[in-house]
């Protein structure tokens, strides 16, 4: 089983949302600990709403949850929006490998408005007890999947320290960046997580492909962007944007006119007139 796959059984068991983490190379490059990309990221239809009105307060509370998770003990937590999960550390070499997130339930401070936006999606979805106490059980079972998962991948040599061919940088950039482009993702993030310097990592991936990180991952999400006004016209232009890793509309509209030689609304015109 696949940790991807695991993930899924789990939420189905619990009723859970769950994602990861992911600080050790190990899940880009070992099959078994492989993630969707919607599994490295907070996906319940409220965390969506909260993170594209208030991107900021959501990536510091990722800091100081992270910044807890280093002492390597379970804790649960609200977020500051009020969304109640259990958050297990793996740690790995007295390191912090990952962090699970499970729950997406509310809690009692849980306010339906964000920044002066109301909330009108979906409910999000209470736990009782019993669901926590099984969160917490599946909670360490995965924590051990993962740590299993990460011994065996270096017991196969990829872990050691030995310089890399430039092929090996660019192809876990760009699973990297498949499964994280949605995040508000760096250079460094990569580097930390490759365990080498930036200035090396920026090396080696325009020796393998001729591009910085920057222009790989835009690549990545204008071309999703692309499908999305292709095959989505009920979304927001804006809302996409966000979807696909845009923090700013309007420096999302200049890099689409770039790319594609039009502005994005002309570009959903050629497909829905």
């Amino acid at each position: 089983m696949q940790l991807s796959e695991l993930l899924f059984h789990v939420e189905h068991k619990t009723g859970a949302s769950i994602n990861v983490d992911a600080l050790h190379p190990g899940f880009y490059a070992s099959e078994h600990l492989r993630l969707t990309a919607e599994q490295h990221i907070h996906r319940g239809a409220f965390c969506v709403f909260a993170k594209r009105h208030s991107t900021r307060t959501c990536e510091e509370a990722k800091d100081r949850s992270r910044n807890i998770a280093r002492a390597g003990e379970p804790f649960c937590r609200d977020c500051p929006f009020g969304i109640r999960e259990l958050m297990w550390p793996v740690m790995h070499h007295d390191t912090l490998a990952a962090t699970v997130y499970l729950g997406y339930f509310r809690g009692s401070k849980w306010v339906p408005k964000v920044d002066g936006t109301s909330y009108k999606g979906d409910p999000v979805p209470t736990a009782d007890p019993h669901q926590w106490e099984l969160l917490r059980e599946q909670g360490a079972f995965i924590a051990q999947f993962i740590q299993t998962g990460l011994v065996i991948w270096e017991d196969e040599g990829y872990g050691q320290g030995k310089q890399k061919p430039a092929a090996f940088y660019r192809d876990f950039a760009l699973r990297f960046i498949e499964r994280k482009y949605q995040d508000n993702i760096q250079l460094t993030d990569l580097a930390s997580a490759l365990r080498v310097t930036p200035n090396f990592l920026s090396y080696r991936l325009r020796l393998a492909c001729g591009k910085r990180f920057s222009e790989l991952l835009t690549d990545k999400r204008l071309e999703n962007a692309a499908m999305q006004l292709e095959f989505h016209p009920e979304r927001d232009i804006t809302e996409i944007a966000f979807m696909c890793g845009f923090r700013d509309s309007n420096y999302f509209s200049t890099v689409f006119r770039k790319r594609f030689g039009c502005p994005p609304r002309t570009y959903r015109e050629r497909f829905h007139q």
